[in-house]
């Protein structure tokens, strides 16, 4: 990049081409932020994740704040939760795959050929 930030004058003296650099610092510091290298706190976009995170000492209460929310999933044990999805999503998929079968999804068919089954 220094080749392109630099030029030779009329004494062969080389000099700064300051706009250059100044393009080259905004390219840097875009390319920062979009990679997430750089962070703005005054940002909605480019905030850094722990900047959304609460604190060591206010997750202390962390059963305050979880009443607070109104959210009693949150205190349900994550094991038992996410078998209650995994239960749900297996229901949803058996069903699926009724509707397909029995033909009552118009959007999905399929016809059988010999031994081949042809989904359109």
């Amino acid at each position: 990049m220094e080749h392109y930030l630099y030029a030779c004058d009329t004494q062969k003296r080389r000099r700064l081409l300051w706009h250059r650099y100044e393009f080259l610092i905004y390219r840097l510091l875009r390319n920062g932020l979009e990679s997430g290298d750089i962070f703005c706190r005054d940002s909605v976009r480019f905030r850094s994740f722990e900047d959304d995170l609460l604190d060591d000492q206010r997750w202390q209460a962390k059963e305050e704040l979880i009443a607070e929310t109104g959210l009693m999933i949150l205190n349900q044990p994550i094991r038992d939760h996410l078998s209650s999805l995994s239960e749900l999503l297996e229901n949803r998929i058996t069903e699926v795959n009724e509707r397909v079968s029995s033909g009552k999804n118009e959007y999905r068919q399929i016809t059988r050929r010999g031994a081949k089954i042809v989904k359109k």
